[in-house]
């Protein structure tokens, strides 16, 4: 049993430091969409403009 938890005491941090990255990735992907989506929007109303 106390391997287990010196296992887990090791690696609990690297885990950690896993999810964050991971939420930092997710976050910038999903920021990076919605940049995406608002010049799809102004685009399109720049063309209602013209037309």
């Amino acid at each position: 049993m106390e391997n287990i938890f010196d296992y887990l005491e090791l690696n609990m941090p690297i885990e950690i430091c896993v999810l964050k990255d991971m939420k930092r990735v997710i976050y910038k992907f999903y920021e990076s969409i919605l940049y995406i989506e608002n010049d799809i929007e102004t685009i399109s109303l720049l063309s209602l403009y013209k037309s």
